[in-house]
């Protein structure tokens, strides 16, 4: 199934914004993988390493550079052999490339280009965002072993959220969901209806409406909070995430949805 992003939303955070989210990000990245062991596990992701995070992200970059600069869809990942100050300086190489690739980008939003979840019917537009949140989650990720992570802005949080529902709910299917929920930011206006769906057959598909943030809400918290809670990198409990409706079967529904295969 192929998802087609309505023109007419306004993302949270716009394009340009996205670079320089971008920008920051894998300076991040970049420090950390200099200062951090890359031998050392990542607890929340089993049988990764930091090493391995970083050696993924050098993948991806590739990935969504060749796609971005050629206007095709390439299979997949190529693997990474780098290792130590090897895969430092392919990371190096491949952040320079893909911002680059994400400038270029920028200069033409609505030119085609194909990706993961439009395939052909999608657009340039896709890729800055996709790479900004990308990086944001794997720079979270290599902080783990620190135990400090610096802060994931409000309006980058709640622009994953809806990526997350969006596009990787249509890209996975199998989606654990009882009843109708929504879910709402506490800082910032935007909040979510998720209602279970059967589409082409399949019964595990959801439909996702953007709502307004005051309405009533099943799951609430931070933006950041809750898209960690999602891109199951911290539990709902973790998170701190709040039950407004008081109602037990809906936080047994939010919970078991969460579980569920909403990211990669």
């Amino acid at each position: 199934m192929t998802h087609t992003i309505d023109p007419a939303f306004v993302p949270p955070v716009e394009p340009h914004a996205h670079l320089a989210a971008l920008r920051l990000e894998t300076a991040r990245v970049g420090h950390l993988a200099r200062t951090t062991d890359h031998g050392a596990p990542l607890p929340h992701l089993p049988g990764w390493t930091v090493g391995d995070a970083i050696a993924h992200l050098v993948g991806d970059y590739r990935w969504a550079t060749d796609i971005v600069t050629t206007r095709r869809m390439s299979g997949g990942f190529a693997g990474v052999d780098e290792t130590g100050d090897a895969l430092i300086d392919a990371l190096d190489e491949a952040t320079d490339r893909m911002i680059a690739a994400v400038e270029l980008a920028l200069g033409d939003l609505d030119a085609p280009c194909p990706n993961f979840a439009e395939r052909d019917a999608g657009t340039l537009r896709f890729w800055p965002r996709r790479q900004s949140q990308e990086t944001t989650m794997h720079r979270w990720d290599l902080e783990v072993p620190g135990g400090e992570h610096a802060p994931i802005g409000a309006a980058l949080a709640a622009d994953g959220i809806d990526e997350l529902l969006h596009i990787y709910t249509r890209r996975y299917g199998g989606q654990r969901l009882s009843r109708r929920l929504v879910l709402r930011c506490t800082d910032r206006p935007e909040a979510w209806r998720i209602t279970p769906a059967t589409i082409g057959g399949d019964a595990t598909r959801v439909v996702v409406d953007r709502c307004a943030g005051t309405t009533a809400a099943d799951v609430e918290a931070p933006a950041a909070s809750l898209l960690l809670a999602m891109s199951h990198r911290l539990t709902p409990d973790e998170a701190v995430l709040g039950w407004p409706s008081g109602d037990p079967d809906a936080e047994t529904a939010a919970r078991t949805f969460l579980a569920g295969p909403l990211t990669a």
